[in-house]
C-alpha cells in the first residue's frame, strides 16, 4: 500500500499468491484540494481478463454555488472497460434536504444495459427523522418508517408494488 504525506491511502496492489508477480488488483486514488477523494482507478483481474475501471467523484460548486452541496457528493461517474473494450458506463446522481446538516433526498443511478433505478426519501418536516423511502427499479417498493423520540427507526413496514399487501420487517 501506498500513503500520500497525509497518511491517506493512494494506491493498493493485491497479487495472485504469496511469491507472484501477477497483479489480482490495483487501485490508485487521488484526491482535490479539500481532501475529498476525486478520482479511483482500479484494475481487477477476472480469469484471463482484466476489467478497468474509472471513477469520479463530483462535489457540486463552490460555496456560493447553487449546487454546493457542503461538501457531500452530487454524483459518481464510472467508466468500465474489459479488456480495452468498453464495458459498462453508470452515473449515481444524489439529492440532499437540509435538516440540521445534509440528508439524503434521492438517488437516481444509470448503467449500460440495465433500467434506470430511482430512490426517493421522505422526512418528518420538524425533526427530519426518516418517514418513508420509495425505489422504483428492478423490484419497486415503498417502506415506511416509526421512530422513537430520538429519530431512531423502531419499526419498517415494506410493500412492493403489485403485491397489494403490506409487511412488517
Amino acid at each position: 500500500m501506498y500513503y500520500d504525506v497525509a497518511g491517506r491511502q493512494t494506491r493498493q496492489i493485491d497479487y495472485t499468491g504469496p511469491n507472484s508477480w501477477m497483479m489480482a488488483y490495483d487501485e490508485s486514488t487521488s484526491y482535490d484540494a479539500a481532501g475529498r477523494v476525486a478520482s479511483t482507478y482500479s484494475e481487477n483481474r477476472q480469469g484471463n481478463d482484466i476489467i478497468r475501471t474509472t471513477t469520479n467523484y463530483n462535489y457540486g460548486g463552490t460555496w456560493e454555488g447553487a449546487s454546493y452541496a457542503l461538501g457531500q457528493v452530487m454524483n459518481v461517474t464510472s467508466n468500465s472497460h474489459r479488456n480495452w473494450a468498453n464495458h459498462t458506463n453508470s452515473t449515481t446522481t444524489y439529492g440532499y434536504a437540509w435538516y440540521q446538516g445534509a440528508v439524503q433526498q434521492s438517488i437516481h443511478h444509470t448503467q449500460t444495459g440495465s433500467p434506470a433505478g430511482n430512490t426517493w426519501f421522505s422526512y418528518n418536516h420538524v425533526a427530519g427523522q426518516a418517514v418513508m423511502t420509495q425505489a422504483s427499479n428492478g423490484r419497486s417498493r415503498t417502506v415506511n418508517y416509526a421512530t422513537n423520540l430520538m429519530g431512531e427507526v423502531v419499526k419498517r413496514w415494506e410493500s412492493a408494488s403489485g403485491t397489494g399487501g403490506r409487511r412488517a420487517c
